[in-house]
């Protein structure tokens, strides 16, 4: 009885081991109002696109420091196409104004 009750012990933890699964979102944080590269909005579309694996809604929220109110525009190309679910809260910048996108895209 006590081999059997190692075996299953072992079986499971070699289990979760081999099959570790992640179900938390993946939050992106916008810090800065730049078209592009680290902390800009157009960057966090992307990293949640490359994203697109997990099983559950990826989050872009915003932190962005500094007197409001902040304005993001593209000045480049367009931003990318979402490709998976995610919710854009904009509320999550601490001074908001303007329209927030919180429903999942």
């Amino acid at each position: 009885m006590r081999i059997q009750s190692v075996s299953l012990a072992l079986a499971s933890l070699l289990i979760a081991c081999i099959d570790p699964v992640d179900t938390q979102a993946a939050t992106f944080i916008v810090t800065n109002t730049n078209d592009s590269g680290a902390g800009s909005l157009r960057q966090a579309i992307t990293d949640a696109n490359d994203n697109a694996n997990s099983p559950t809604v990826d989050r872009i929220e915003f932190n962005i420091p500094g007197t409001a109110p902040h304005v993001i525009r593209p000045t480049g190309s367009d931003y990318d196409a979402i490709s998976d679910p995610v919710i854009i809260d904009g509320h999550s910048q601490q001074v908001f104004q303007g329209i927030a996108v919180t429903a999942p895209i």
